[in-house]
């Protein structure tokens, strides 16, 4: 592979992006319409494309990324319930939380308060506010993944051809003409 061509390999890596990508690859190159053009010609050359994959392949088994474990996250956050962060009806300390719980939460404030009793003595109270991640979100993310959630819509015609906007024009004149003349003679 040329060096410029493992360039931009390494950088469409990084950014995502064939124009930018291209644009570090080739410095000479300063139209952006020509580097978005000429870099997705890159991204569809075999050779620059299995080097991509091994690179991602490599990036993910570094980071201990799996489907598996993706898909294991995202079933703690789908499935959390959230009754398990409660004992005799308070929030328990986040250290004492079941995993998958830990794992389900976004965020927690921590709140203590001095309480004086008419006795004259005093206790701290510590109180917790958990957040939770989006289970909402996490629930599109697997039906999507499932293959539950479908975001193209498939439009076929049964056969028939799709009006174009002459055609609907000519049939919207022709009811209107057919409209008149029965108006006209009623």
């Amino acid at each position: 592979m040329k060096a410029t061509h493992q360039i931009f390999a390494d950088e469409w890596i990084r950014c995502r992006n064939a124009t930018e990508a291209y644009l570090a690859a080739f410095h000479l190159c300063t139209n952006r319409k020509t580097a978005g053009t000429e870099g997705h010609k890159l991204l569809k050359k075999p050779e620059i494309n299995e080097y991509i994959q091994e690179k991602l392949a490599e990036l993910s088994r570094n980071a201990g990324l799996s489907v598996q474990r993706v898909l294991e996250e995202e079933a703690r956050l789908s499935l959390s319930d959230i009754r398990q962060i409660f004992k005799g009806g308070t929030p328990i300390p986040p250290e004492d939380l079941p995993e998958d719980i830990a794992r389900a939460i976004k965020g927690v404030k921590q709140t203590t308060r001095n309480v004086f009793h008419t006795d004259g003595s005093a206790e701290i109270i510590t109180t917790y506010d958990y957040v939770f991640w989006d289970k909402g979100a996490s629930l599109k993310r697997v039906e999507k993944y499932l293959g539950m959630l479908t975001e193209k819509v498939d439009i076929t015609t049964g056969g028939q051809e799709i009006n174009t906007p002459e055609e609907t024009l000519r049939r919207l004149a022709f009811m209107l003409r057919n409209k008149e003349e029965s108006s006209q003679g009623g």
